[in-house]
């Protein structure tokens, strides 16, 4: 075999090696994806539930009336 085969046999390797780190992080990118969909659709829910979708620092109001319930349930 030749240098020049030897190094042509190299370079596939490192595409393959580069291939194979895109995929991995990929389908990893793909299920934080998955998560922040879910994340954000919960979020929806729950300042609609409260009435707080489109209100001014919604999501402090949302902490806050959360953490009041929790209280009053504790009570």
């Amino acid at each position: 075999m030749t240098y020049l085969e030897k190094e042509i046999q190299r370079l596939k390797g490192v595409i393959v090696l580069k291939d194979t780190t895109i995929n991995e992080i990929s389908l990893k990118l793909e299920e934080e994806i998955k998560i922040n969909v879910k994340l954000s659709n919960f979020r929806i829910k729950m300042l609609d539930t409260l009435g707080l979708i489109g209100v001014f620092k919604n999501d402090d109001k949302a902490i806050k009336e959360v953490k009041r319930l929790k209280e009053n349930e504790c009570k």
